[in-house]
């Protein structure tokens, strides 16, 4: 970050509680992760691409710690189920 970081991340901060909030309100929603994670991702403030990669590197290394599958096969079973190429699972593993 350029500047004053910590200035912007405060008012970064400031500015997201004060939004949160007026977002609570107009939804009559309570104050739990599971809505905040869905107003970061209405606001866009957490990407698609984020999601994507997220969940793929967190499920490969879950499966993979059970010791059930080889990565090949690990990389082929999340291909199967989030529609996406087996390539693209590979890359998102490796970041």
């Amino acid at each position: 970050m350029e500047g004053n970081p910590k200035r912007l991340l405060d008012k970064f901060q400031g500015q997201l509680k004060y939004s949160w909030d007026e977002y609570r309100e107009r939804h009559g929603l309570e104050d739990s992760r599971d809505a905040l994670i869905t107003y970061l991702i209405d606001f866009q403030l957490i990407k698609q691409s984020t999601i994507r990669k997220f969940t793929i590197q967190k499920e490969f290394k879950n499966l993979y710690s059970l010791r059930d599958m080889n990565k090949t096969e690990i990389v082929k079973k999340l291909s199967d189920k989030y529609n996406l190429s087996s390539r693209s699972i590979w890359n998102l593993i490796k970041e």
